[in-house]
């Protein structure tokens, strides 16, 4: 697409999602380098189109990972304010926020998610269950890590944050179903990487 129109930014601002994506997700091979890739191609997208809500979404987890949570915060609010009626901006708002240990206005934000798209996928309620968990509440956090993965069960994250809270909550046999579920879909998975995630 980018070689039939190279002012389309719609599709540097999608690829720039990708690579944010294979970083989350630990599929990238060099994520130095993919970061790079992701904030140049989301810098490109807004240039072109300032109404796009991905660039912004790009630019709050690349911040975000690299542990610049007011910048973070500062894209995520953008997002919302180009697309207030956006469930997506308003999920990746939310997720900024319980990561950035702001978790009262996290829920507050996704629920906002929520009432905008009452048919949620796995990632939303994954993100909400991470609000729930950084509150303290791990009852309403595994309520919504529970609903991701009937959404998708092949999504490892739901797996990982229920194994973490049961092990919390000290519910071993809980902790172990999950943790060996997880390690089901992802045989490489370590507590090193999510660690270092």
């Amino acid at each position: 697409c980018i070689v039939l129109d190279p002012e389309f930014a719609e599709v540097y601002s999608r690829l720039g999602m990708s690579y944010t994506a294979a970083i989350l997700n630990g599929w990238s091979q060099s994520p130095r380098e993919d970061f790079k890739k992701a904030f140049e191609l989301a810098k490109k997208a807004k240039r072109l189109d300032q109404t796009l809500v991905h660039p912004h979404a790009v630019l709050g987890w690349i911040y975000l990972l690299a542990g610049k949570h007011d910048e973070a915060l500062a894209e995520g609010r953008k997002a919302v304010a180009v697309a207030p009626s956006s469930a997506f901006a308003n999920v990746q708002l939310g997720a900024f926020l319980a990561w950035a240990d702001q978790p009262e206005e996290a829920i507050l934000v996704l629920k906002n998610a929520s009432r905008l798209n009452p048919f949620p996928d796995d990632w939303q309620l994954t993100f909400c269950g991470n609000a729930y968990l950084v509150a303290g509440r791990y009852e309403e956090a595994l309520a919504y890590y529970k609903q991701a993965q009937k959404r998708n069960s092949d999504n490892i994250w739901p797996y990982y944050f229920q194994a973490a809270i049961y092990g919390h909550l000290g519910r071993q046999e809980e902790a172990h179903a999950a943790a060996k579920e997880l390690l089901r879909l992802d045989p490489k998975f370590s507590v090193e990487r999510a660690k270092k995630w």
